[in-house]
This record gives C-alpha cells, sequence and structure tokens, in this order.
C-alpha cells in the first residue's frame, strides 16, 4: 500500500533464485488535485417562492437529501424551502476526487398588507416608501410615492395598492380595501390656484391663494381635522404646524361647496 504525496512511479525487481535471472517492473501512481466544489452563494427569497442553486466544479453531485429540494442528484436543483435552510453538497470530478461544501436560503415572510386610507381626492398608503399604485389591475408608470390623487388621474376606475419591502417581499393591499373611484370631480382641480412651500417641512408653511377662502383646515391620514381657520384672505398666509407629530397630512382649502386638497409632509 502506498500514499504519495505527488505523481510516483514505483520500480519492482523479481529474481528466480535458483538462477539468479531477473526482470523488473514498473507502475505509476498519478496525484490529482481535489476538485473546487462550489455550492453557489447564500441566497434569499420570499416565502412560496422557489429558488434554484447553481453548484459547480464537479460532474457528479448528491445533495443531502431534503424533501424542499426538486432533486438531490443534480448540479442546480429548485428550493421550495418554507423556512431558512442549510444544504449540504458531494460532488466527485471525473477523477472520482471528492470535495463538499453547502449553501445557505434564508426564506423571508411577507409583509403585512398595505392599507389604502382615502382622504377626500387622495388615496394614501399606510407605507411610506415600497409602493406601486395600481389602476383596475394594471401598474401606474411612475405613481410610488405613498399617495395618489385620483383627481388628477382622470379617470373612474378600481385603485390597489402593491407594497415590497425591503427584501423584496410583495403584499397587495386586501381585496376588501380596493378603491372603486365613480365621480372625478373635474371642477375642484380647476377650483384654486394654490401654492404650498416648503414641503416637506419642519412645520412652518406658506400658503399662497389666488382668491380667498371660507376655511382651511388640516386633516390627518385617519381622517382626524388637526387644524382649522376660517375666513382665509388671499395672498400669503403663514401656518405654523410645528405642534403637529411628523407624517403626511391634507390641507383642505374649502369656498362654499367646492374642496381642494393638497398633501403636505411634516418631518
Amino acid at each position: 500500500t502506498v500514499g504519495p504525496i505527488t505523481t510516483t512511479t514505483y520500480t519492482v525487481t523479481g529474481t528466480v533464485t535458483a538462477t539468479g535471472c531477473e526482470n523488473t517492473a514498473s507502475v505509476t501512481v498519478s496525484i490529482y488535485a481535489l476538485p473546487t466544489i462550489d455550492a453557489g452563494p447564500d441566497t434569499s427569497m420570499c416565502i412560496g417562492d422557489s429558488t434554484q442553486l447553481m453548484a459547480t466544479g464537479g460532474d457528479t453531485y448528491v445533495w443531502d437529501f431534503d424533501p424542499s429540494l426538486s432533486s438531490n442528484i443534480v448540479a442546480d436543483p429548485w428550493s421550495h424551502a418554507t423556512s431558512d435552510t442549510w444544504y449540504y453538497l458531494d460532488a466527485y470530478d471525473a477523477n472520482s476526487c471528492f470535495g463538499t461544501d453547502s449553501v445557505f436560503v434564508q426564506v423571508n415572510p411577507l409583509p403585512s398588507a398595505p392599507v389604502i386610507f382615502e382622504v377626500n381626492e387622495w388615496l394614501i398608503s399606510s407605507y411610506t416608501s415600497g409602493n406601486q399604485w395600481y389602476f383596475n389591475g394594471s401598474p401606474l408608470v411612475g405613481e410610488t410615492n405613498d399617495s395618489i390623487d385620483w383627481v388628477m388621474q382622470g379617470q373612474n376606475g378600481q385603485y390597489t395598492l402593491l407594497y415590497t419591502d425591503m427584501n423584496g417581499c410583495e403584499k397587495f393591499s386586501e381585496v376588501n380595501n380596493i378603491i372603486t373611484i365613480t365621480t372625478i370631480g373635474i371642477d375642484e382641480v380647476d377650483a384654486f390656484e394654490v401654492n404650498i412651500y416648503p414641503n416637506p417641512s419642519n412645520g412652518l408653511v406658506n400658503l399662497e391663494l389666488n382668491e380667498p377662502a371660507d376655511i382651511i383646515q388640516i386633516v390627518s391620514v385617519n381622517g382626524q381635522v388637526v387644524y382649522s381657520e376660517q375666513n382665509i384672505s388671499s395672498g400669503l398666509t403663514n401656518l405654523d404646524l410645528t405642534y403637529l407629530k411628523d407624517g403626511v397630512y391634507i390641507i383642505q382649502i374649502i369656498q362654499d361647496d367646492l374642496i381642494v386638497n393638497r398633501r403636505i409632509i411634516k418631518e
């Protein structure tokens, strides 16, 4: 039995004792480098999804048995894991040399469904980022803010919302939270010329109107009136909202039966 660490040739000599005749033979034992087996990079997915593993470095692959794998004898099985899982791999190259590796699949939970609040002409998401608004089942290009003005969209139909969290996991608003718009108040768009700045604001807000208003009020996303002032003259009005909590609010300008809504962010 031999165990060389480099390729080595061994020679043996045989002798016939009675005659003294002899001959030789040799054999070479080749040493192959161990294969570099790579089970692929650690990865993550959302629960309910699947991800494909991509092993390299071998000719024959054997994964430890796991029912969440589509196959345990191919280089690229699909993982259908429902919880964080380590997968362990044995692999052999063309010389039958052996190597091992492992890969970790992190399974992330789905986020809570976004909630759409309807405040007059504004549809407001319960999430401040990660939003994609949908209209009649199709995404609205560029509408990824935390609110949308359905009057400005100019169409009647159904609004839903897709939220994507920091892990890339997605959740649509619930079916009982679909907002259906049937009346577009075109007059509301042109009722006033309104300029609000700065926005976002630290609470000191400048409001410019082209004509007087009966009432100006500030409404929170849950519909609560947190500020109200009557008989506002045209021109510049200064509002002090520093006492309000940071967040999204709606400024309502009311004149007779017309209401104009503008969103402002207090931060």
